[in-house]
């Protein structure tokens, strides 16, 4: 009788050790740094499957989705997929970097730097025909390289090209800005990134460094993160050649929801710009990553959570900082609901969903 009462207690311990386990680790695939997934969108249930480059909603609510393939228009209402790519000659080039939406409704579409390859990289989409550089006016600079896109206030899209600095407001092009001469260089200024934050200033990644652009009072500043009143958490930041390698490696910059201004470089390095206190801040992702790994193309995105928890792409995981209690954390396959370690997009839709596009297709989390 008590051998058997033995078994049975063990035999409950045993099962309820197992239902822990199984409902601890359904729980920790239905999440991913603390935000419930909602859905996945993968060769299950979708077209998407590798790599998400881009992801970007427009005013009518359909998602457009790049990736190494082309193109895909996502209707989630209909639940209906299409598919444009460079071969059957609705995009001009690719694989697409940037996307986005003019004041008319018109969709543009950037393709990939490839600066040994001739010809234009600019594609435009007006909701039923495809603009071809060869049918755009001889002045547009969609006959041109772009280097950069990104959106503006008020329906505008800014351009950069080689040297130059154009906005689309919806109904014209604006007369250009030559940086070069803006900031009095000789060389020409390559911008490899760009975004306009909440004030209006224009904050543009170039071969130069880092410069920012006052559209109110034209005017241009060089900006130095690693300026006397900055501080740095990181060792490696304190070598003047890595930060000079910092200031002209920009990749990604992101303001975030307390209108601080973070810059990334290829490698890792983050810049943090603090306008209310005057102050710039410095850190090395790589720092908070497993040792090994390869620095070169490190981050690809970034981004704020309501909670003010930051993430960063990375193609080692989804690397999260809490401000709150300075940790950070590190998500990945075995510890969360993400399907790879690499990350390569994040992007936050009309509903405050957050979509993490990886190199296994879309996680869509709630906030």
């Amino acid at each position: 009788m008590g051998n058997c009462h033995i078994i049975g207690v063990f035999s409950f311990l045993l099962i309820c050790y197992i239902s822990c386990g199984v409902s601890a680790n359904n729980d920790q695939s239905k999440n991913v740094a603390g935000h419930k997934i909602l859905k996945t969108y993968n060769q299950d249930n979708s077209v998407v499957d590798g790599r998400i480059d881009v992801i970007f909603q427009d005013g009518d609510g359909r998602f457009w989705i790049a990736d190494y393939s082309g193109v895909h228009m996502f209707d989630e209402k209909r639940n209906e997929w299409s598919r444009f790519t460079k071969e059957k000659g609705e995009l001009v080039a690719g694989p697409i970097e940037w996307v986005g939406q003019s004041g008319d409704n018109k969709i543009w579409f950037a393709g990939r730097r490839q600066s040994l390859v001739p010809g234009p990289n600019l594609s435009c989409f007006d909701g039923e025909h495809w603009l071809k550089p060869e049918s755009a006016p001889k002045n547009s600079v969609i006959r041109n390289r772009i280097t950069a896109m990104f959106p503006g206030r008020n329906g505008r899209l800014w351009f950069a090209l080689k040297d130059e600095l154009r906005v689309y407001d919806g109904t014209e092009w604006r007369p250009g800005l030559r940086m070069s001469e803006a900031i009095e260089e000789d060389d020409p200024v390559t911008v490899r990134v760009g975004l306009q934050d909440s004030s209006g200033c224009i904050w543009l990644g170039t071969t130069h460094g880092i410069l920012r652009f006052d559209e109110q009072r034209k005017e241009w500043r060089i900006c130095n993160p690693f300026e006397q009143n900055s501080t740095s958490t990181s060792s490696a930041l304190k070598d003047r050649y890595v930060r000079e390698i910092a200031k002209r490696g920009i990749i990604a910059i992101y303001e975030d929801r307390r209108r601080r201004i973070w810059f990334v470089d290829v490698e890792g390095h983050v810049m943090i710009w603090k306008a209310a206190e005057k102050t710039w801040t410095s850190d090395d992702l790589s720092e908070h990553l497993p040792s090994g790994m390869e620095r070169v193309g490190l981050v690809h995105a970034m981004y704020q959570d309501d909670r003010g928890l930051m993430m960063f792409a990375t193609s080692y995981g989804l690397l999260t900082f809490n401000e709150s209690d300075s940790s950070w954390g590190l998500f990945t396959p075995e510890n969360s609901g993400l399907p790879r370690m690499l990350i390569t997009s994040i992007y936050e839709d009309r509903n405050r969903r957050i979509w993490v596009g990886t190199g296994k297709g879309i996680v869509v989390l709630e906030q």
